[in-house]
């Protein structure tokens, strides 16, 4: 293979992003903000896949769920932060402008749209701690969940 056409390999395989926000709650954890892809989709409750290349150049992926509502312009993370971790240690140095690397396509069926098939519901119930929050925060971000249940607890 030659490196223009393992260069364009590579380009179908994940899109590079850069680094946009970042809040850091404590040591341990960050929220970041990536750009979004024109192209990109998802449901509120995905996640996604993101990357970054190592000083010696190999990838290395980790699945996030995804924050940001639908209409966003950007992807949001929570990430908890392992200072000796492979990925998040990282991760965790970076600054704006740092390039991410994304999965072309989001994942994951922790969205609403699996519970369509069940009888109407009233309430909606989510429970959740530390960054488990985010698919949820995704789902509250998102104005059809305000329409579709009566309460949120």
């Amino acid at each position: 293979m030659t490196p223009v056409t393992a260069a364009a390999t590579l380009a179908q395989q994940f899109h590079e992003q850069q680094v946009t926000w970042i809040h850091r709650w404590n040591p341990g954890l960050m929220s970041l903000r990536i750009s979004r892809p024109d192209t990109y989709r998802f449901l509120p409750g995905q996640f996604a896949r993101i990357g970054i290349r190592t000083e010696d150049g190999q990838l290395l992926w980790r699945a996030y769920s995804i924050v940001s509502a639908p209409g966003e312009d950007f992807l949001e993370f929570f990430l908890v932060i392992l200072p000796n971790g492979e990925f998040s240690g990282r991760v965790g140095r970076f600054n704006l402008g740092s390039v991410v690397l994304l999965d072309p396509a989001a994942q994951g069926f922790l969205t609403l749209e699996r519970f369509k098939r069940l009888n109407p519901v009233e309430d909606l119930w989510m429970f959740a701690t530390g960054t488990g929050l985010a698919p949820y925060l995704s789902m509250l971000r998102d104005a059809a969940v305000w329409t579709r249940f009566r309460h949120i607890v």
